[in-house]
């Protein structure tokens, strides 16, 4: 139901093509004219390379178009279902996880986003895949297995700047991982940022040429360009946020249905209730959906 959702009618539905869709199609077609193999892409204000890579793949295979472009949106936006379950099945039990899944799967966001070709929509899979890679970390405890959980995490800096804080989120999980064995967190942490530091040396190295690239999408959506009062600006678009859940969303239709908070009636009132609980309860699961949603903000704001 979740694939069914997020694939069928790519090419109509939504309606057009969007300037930044139609991007990523004619740079995986320089990709394979053999015209340029970046790591970094600088059009656009800097964009990363994996998402155009995953299109360019598609391409190469399934030819160009609406469908194949969006296609890359729809996998990246599905593999979250199975991840999402996986690890909430390890650690809230079945009946959790498939409540969560549920609301995955119908979410109006997130298929949103699964059916229009940006980047950002594999971002959330990617950070799953990093929790489930200190999992299997934990669990066998070698070398190898922290540094490919590092390397999971490094990947997200590949997909769109809101994500390149969430390896924090999984550093944390690590540590809470790791709760029990106070002396071995820190030697824990070791492998897994060598594979982080690893993975993200290529994409260092390519800005080592265009720097301004590094920070060019942030200083672009940056508050202090939208108004000269940092202070009322900042708890204006904080605000913003909090209400985009239940009172009021993005009027942007590229992005959500004019206006609509991001959850319904229901959705939002479970959700509500369960930030009061996870608030209260702190356990080590809790904390760390609470100190993702808390990036998430921090990074979109």
């Amino acid at each position: 139901m979740g694939l069914f959702a997020r694939i069928v009618g790519l090419e109509s539905i939504p309606p057009g093509l969007w300037s930044d869709e139609a991007n990523h199609g004619l740079e995986a077609n320089d990709i394979m004219a053999g015209a340029r193999v970046p790591l970094f892409f600088p059009g656009n204000c800097g964009q990363e390379p994996l998402f155009k890579y995953m299109v360019t793949a598609l391409t190469r295979f399934l030819g160009p178009g609406v469908t194949t472009l969006r296609l890359a949106s729809a996998i990246s936006g599905w593999l979250l279902l199975p991840l999402a379950w996986v690890w909430l099945k390890r650690h809230r039990g079945t009946k959790h996880a498939t409540i969560a899944l549920f609301f995955l799967v119908f979410g109006v966001w997130h298929i949103q986003f699964s059916r229009i070709a940006f980047r950002a929509i594999l971002g959330p899979s990617l950070g799953l895949l990093s929790l489930l890679a200190v999992d299997f970390y934990r669990k066998r405890g070698t070398v190898v297995s922290g540094g490919v959980a590092g390397i999971c995490a490094g990947l997200l800096w590949y997909v769109y700047p809101a994500f390149r804080l969430f390896p924090l989120v999984t550093l944390l999980w690590l540590f809470l991982s790791f709760r029990e064995e106070k002396g071995r967190r820190l030697r824990a942490a070791i492998p897994f940022l060598l594979g982080f530091v690893l993975c993200l040396l290529p994409l260092v190295l390519a800005w080592r040429a265009n720097p301004e690239l590094l920070t060019a999408r942030a200083s672009m959506a940056a508050i202090w360009n939208e108004t000269g009062d940092l202070i009322p600006g900042l708890i204006r678009n904080t605000w913003r946020h909090i209400g985009m859940f239940t009172v009021s969303g993005d009027n942007n239709w590229r992005h959500n249905l004019s206006g609509a908070p991001q959850l319904d009636v229901v959705t939002g009132f479970f959700f509500l209730v369960g930030l009061i609980v996870a608030v209260s309860r702190r356990h080590r699961v809790d904390l760390l959906l609470l100190s993702w949603l808390a990036l998430r903000r921090r990074s979109q704001g």
